[in-house]
């Protein structure tokens, strides 16, 4: 049985362990490259939300927290790591 786009979105790149390039600029880089080599959009229009969002504590967040996606929204688990953040 195939499945197209098993895992696509912020899910896949959550499940590539984005956190492990160490920087907010090298995983911003690494899925701009995505996005050129796969001609889609890896953030499934979420872009926007994380733009100011540090993604190695996002996807550490993610990571620690067991984040489900099909549960909760980009926006919560942004809105998450900036308060998480702000408290440290």
């Amino acid at each position: 049985m195939a499945r197209s786009n098993y895992a696509s979105g912020v899910y896949s790149l959550a499940m590539l362990g984005m956190e492990i390039l160490g920087t907010d600029a090298a995983i911003r880089n690494a899925i701009q490259q995505m996005q050129v080599r796969t001609a889609s959009d890896p953030w499934s229009g979420k872009a926007a939300v994380v733009a100011n969002v540090d993604l190695v504590r996002f996807f550490r967040y993610v990571r620690e927290q067991k984040v489900n996606f099909a549960q909760r929204s980009v926006e919560d688990v942004a809105a998450a790591v900036v308060t998480r953040q702000e408290n440290e």
